[in-house]
């Protein structure tokens, strides 16, 4: 970027259970180059969680990203989403390429094509969602933290993994349950079928820890028309957490393509 462009602004979406001050590390280190700005998914982070389960739906999240970029007068901006935020994003971009620069993907998935399989997530995530209802909100957040998904997060220092745990205990109950079934991953209507068609730059990014993710990945890179894959080495599912002076290198490096 020279000194006379104008920087690009990149929308960050958070995890589940996350929130957008999940982002403030990448921010301060993207700032001299982009405009980056984060959005608190409904019900996460500081919003006050709707009762409303139809408010979580994934339709709904993409209807109030649009709403939220219109307000603050984002007419085009790079979308960046981890892992739900991912699936978030991928559906904004589906459906409003035009109003993206580009799409940034960490750890995130197209959906679930088999019905079967679909219908176990399905059933999965109900069942995590009975016992966030049956639990305290910290016994919920120690099971998630310790799903093998997270496994390389024990390498994180216990200092950090106490600010982790610390910022996901403050998520209401409501809002994690009516997440899970609104917007889990067997909710999502399959997108594969629609990857080809989208027509802007497009980076996923992966750690090699996470084989299910990175398989997931190199399959949407060879069906997404102008998409690069980076496999962050020795890296987990939380590419910007566990190695954020890798996962910022690579996105400078799209910022900056989109630039020229």
């Amino acid at each position: 970027m020279t000194e006379h462009q104008e920087k690009i602004p990149v929308v960050f979406l958070h995890g589940f259970t996350g929130s957008g001050d999940d982002w403030l590390p990448v921010m301060k280190e993207l700032d001299n180059m982009c405009d980056p700005v984060t959005i608190n998914l409904v019900g996460h982070g500081t919003d006050d969680p709707p009762p409303d389960r139809a408010a979580y739906t994934i339709d709904e999240q993409v209807k109030r990203i649009l709403s939220i970029a219109d307000r603050v007068s984002l007419e085009r901006f790079v979308l960046a989403g981890y892992s739900m935020g991912g699936r978030i994003a991928l559906n904004f971009a589906v459906n409003y390429p035009e109003r993206l620069y580009g799409l940034i993907l960490e750890s995130a998935t197209a959906g679930i094509e088999d019905d079967a399989k679909r219908k176990q997530r399905i059933e999965s995530d109900e069942g995590l969602a009975q016992f966030i209802e049956s639990s305290d909100i910290e016994a919920f957040v120690d099971r998630w933290m310790n799903l093998p998904l997270f496994a390389s997060q024990s390498r994180l220092s216990p200092e950090i993994r106490e600010e982790i745990k610390a910022q996901k205990v403050k998520n209401s109950k409501i809002a994690l349950v009516n997440t899970l079934r609104a917007a889990g991953t067997g909710q999502m209507e399959p997108l594969w079928h629609r990857l080809s068609g989208l027509a802007i730059p497009v980076l996923l990014i992966t750690g090699s820890i996470d084989e299910k993710f990175t398989d997931s990945s190199r399959r949407m890179a060879k069906l997404l028309p102008d998409c690069k894959h980076e496999i962050i080495e020795d890296t987990g599912h939380n590419v910007h957490l566990e190695n954020p002076d890798r996962y910022c290198k690579v996105v400078k490096e799209f910022i900056s393509a989109i630039h020229e």
